[in-house]
């Protein structure tokens, strides 16, 4: 073997336990991690659970349907691990559109805010042309409409016997929702109207004829002038009667 081979087989066997030792090193991850309860930390993906579970339980799904999305953990978040985390809706927060979950523990004692959002989906009432003030809402007059109610106020009606029936309380454009406010119920007493006073109290009834003080929708308190001059306050009913209960 000439002394030039003899030169590289040399280079080669000092080179080789160099690339044994880089080929046993192993490559460090990328990609962030979490936390476990393998190493004592609360994993965010168990954070993430509890607060979907929780809005899902507290969301009324009979007549609407809900988007549910809980938004990223700071990776840097790191809780010691919990046996028994407990969510809950901190003070001021509301069941739709963005909102925070709260979740404390115990013990060890700690307490966090997960960032969510809920969307609202769901049929609703609205006017499918013109309404003027005083217009009487017949069933022609509105329809139910499907669509996300996530930034609408509370309250908008979700049933059209609701309305048909009711007065408009101000004019209305099509395609408005109908809140309760903008509906009044027909008058069931008239101002000087002969009403028929019914009531009863502890061991006795009453059943007298009076004089309406003022007006008043079903169900709303009417005024009384009885012959006596005496004014006593009842519930209007159907068909000219207050109804008093003594106590």
């Amino acid at each position: 073997m000439s002394f030039t081979c003899k030169k590289k087989w040399f280079a080669i066997l000092l080179l080789l336990p160099m690339c044994l030792s880089f080929a046993q090193v192993p490559q460090a991850s990328s990609a962030p991690v979490a936390g476990s309860v393998a190493d004592g930390v609360m994993p965010h993906a168990e954070l993430v659970s509890i607060a979907r579970r929780f809005l899902e339980s507290q969301l009324d799904k009979t007549s609407m349907q809900y988007e549910i999305s809980v938004q990223g953990i700071d990776s840097r978040l790191k809780l010691p691990v919990c046996a028994n985390p407990v969510a809950y809706l901190p003070t001021g927060s509301k069941m739709r559109g963005r909102t925070n979950v709260g979740i404390r523990c115990a013990s060890p004692a700690w307490h966090t805010l997960v960032r969510t959002r809920i969307q609202i989906n769901a049929e609703y009432v609205v006017a499918t042309a013109p309404l003027s003030q005083g217009h009487v809402v017949r069933a022609e007059d509105i329809s139910l409409v499907k669509g996300d109610m996530t930034n609408m106020r509370p309250g908008v009606l979700q049933n059209k016997e609701h309305a048909i029936g009711k007065s408009i309380t101000r004019a209305m454009q099509a395609g408005s929702p109908l809140w309760p406010e903008n509906l009044r119920a027909p008058l069931a007493i008239q101002p000087g109207q002969q009403v028929q006073v019914v009531g009863k109290g502890d061991g006795f009834s009453v059943n007298a004829r009076g004089q309406a003080a003022g007006s008043a929708a079903l169900g709303q308190m009417a005024q009384v002038r009885m012959p006596n001059g005496a004014i006593i306050r009842g519930v209007a009913r159907e068909g000219g009667i207050i109804e008093v209960v003594f106590r």
